[in-house]
């Protein structure tokens, strides 16, 4: 992850979008907050009220796909995670600090290499003087998926 990781909230995770996104969001969800980064590699969620670590990676993909779909209803800019099941890393806080795993996968052969920078700030700083949108009331339903990946796919017929 060539980008920093913002540890916030109890829990959270990062997972690798399809291409940078050109401008910076905030997207209060009920559960955490998702936040995308202009020009950065990687959508992050900062969960509030999780307290156990095997129910992270689960959440935080769900509530960061809830979070695109909103976007993309609510904007026409339609993002997207690369290698979500296969590319990420989530943390949880707990007596010492953050517990932070990385999980990447990949067919071999292959070679890799990696730099992490973790940056911890308070949850009402501004990192890197990111100008975040005011904050737009949350709602979810299920057909936002849809209308996301319509804009996504090369071939509506096909996909």
């Amino acid at each position: 992850m060539t980008s920093a990781l913002i540890l916030n909230g109890n829990a959270g995770a990062a997972y690798r979008l399809d291409s940078p996104s050109k401008e910076s969001i905030s997207i209060n969800h009920p559960e955490g907050v998702v936040t995308v980064q202009t020009d950065k590699p990687y959508v992050s969620v900062s969960l509030w009220n999780m307290t156990h670590i095997e129910s992270v990676r689960c959440k935080s993909f769900q509530v960061v796909q809830e979070a695109l779909d909103f976007w993309a209803a609510r904007t026409r800019t339609a993002l997207s995670t690369a290698y979500g099941d296969q590319e990420y890393a989530f943390w949880m806080k707990n007596d010492q600090g953050y517990a932070l795993t990385y999980v990447d996968t990949g067919s071999l052969p292959w070679s890799m290499s990696g730099h992490i920078e973790v940056q911890k700030v308070a949850a009402s700083s501004d990192p890197e003087g990111l100008t975040i949108p005011a904050s737009i009331k949350f709602s979810h339903h299920p057909s936002l998926r849809f209308y996301r990946l319509s804009h996504l796919s090369p071939d509506l017929l096909y996909a």
